[in-house]
């Protein structure tokens, strides 16, 4: 059996066809696209000075401090500005305001870079009944920023986890009757948690204007954004052109 399988091998011949077929190349101009990185490169340079120019200047305004940190965070654009924003939040750990929204917003944004701040700071909207003040609830961004602060919790922090099941139950119930823009946020927001996301895949669809106004500071982050997502992705084709010098 086997001496008749090896004869059968031996009589097979192996046929070549010859083609003049290749592999499919890449058709991509890489003079053309190193041109667009080079121009695209510049012009992110020139607005990310604007907007350092600008974060740097806000002066006493703290909360518009933190509104910048917040859309450059939402807009993947922040680490563009690391520095400057280390140095702001460490001159703002110290809190006198008495405001939901920024002493909520402030809260998450330290905690995200590493500092301890005590969850205490939310004790003064509690009532005597030690419970949440149902009047927060006519505070959208408040409560918007208070869901947000609530998920970056440690072990017991029964506050922060009150603050949570607060703040979700009026957004549920307030959610019908905002515009369709804050609707949709504020949607995105209970089933999305900024904390649990990654921006890069949530930036291109944000917008800032419908809860805090539109502003020329949130036009250049914007604009910034979109050169950023341009100059990444054109990176992106320049290192799959020298992969494929590899592979094809």
């Amino acid at each position: 059996m086997s001496m008749h399988f090896k004869s059968c091998l031996s009589s097979l011949k192996l046929q070549i066809i010859p083609t003049n077929s290749q592999l499919p190349k890449w058709n991509i101009d890489t003079v053309k696209l190193k041109r667009r990185n080079t121009l695209i490169g510049i012009s992110s340079s020139d607005k990310l000075e604007v907007v350092k120019h600008e974060f740097k200047n806000v002066g006493e305004s703290s909360l518009k401090g933190l509104h910048m940190i917040d859309v450059m965070q939402r807009l993947n654009i922040d680490y563009h500005f690391q520095e400057e924003i280390e140095a702001f939040l460490t001159r703002e750990y110290v809190c006198h305001h008495h405001d939901l929204h920024e002493i909520a917003l402030r809260f998450r944004l330290l905690r995200q870079r590493g500092h301890f701040v005590p969850s205490e700071v939310f004790n003064k909207f509690k009532n005597k009944e030690e419970k949440f003040d149902p009047k927060l609830g006519e505070n959208i961004k408040g409560m918007i920023d208070l869901f947000e602060a609530s998920h970056l919790s440690m072990a017991e922090e029964d506050i922060l986890d009150g603050a949570k099941e607060f703040s979700m139950k009026i957004l549920k119930e307030k959610v019908a009757q905002l515009d369709n823009r804050e609707a949709m946020f504020v949607r995105k927001t209970l089933e999305y948690p900024f904390h649990k996301t990654l921006p890069m895949f949530t930036s291109r669809n944000f917008y800032y204007g419908h809860l805090y106004g539109t502003n020329k500071w949130f036009d250049s982050l914007k604009e910034l954004a979109k050169l950023d997502f341009s100059f990444l992705q054109h990176l992106r084709h320049q290192e799959i052109i020298e992969i494929s010098k590899y592979v094809f």
